[in-house]
């Protein structure tokens, strides 16, 4: 082909391309997104489905770890 016929034969192709990657990137940025967010809230729900915060914090008085509350549920007095 003559060279003076290519000179203007890059641009449209650059653009079609330029435009076609964000199209692609975009879709598979948000396919990655809905995924990862609906595998996250599926397994939020499963969690929370049994989860009961009384028998939670019942356990955790009970085990100690909590050190500015008695085991009563009670604050502890802090000050020195």
């Amino acid at each position: 082909m003559d060279p003076a016929k290519l000179r203007f034969f890059k641009g449209p192709i650059a653009a079609r391309g330029v435009i076609l990657g964000t199209i692609i990137s975009g879709a598979i940025t948000l396919k990655v997104v809905f995924w990862y967010r609906r595998t996250r809230v599926n397994a939020m729900k499963e969690f929370y489905k049994d989860y009961d915060e009384k028998a939670e914090w019942k356990s955790l008085l009970e085990s100690g770890i909590l050190k500015t509350v008695t085991k009563d549920g009670k604050f502890k007095n802090m000050s020195d």
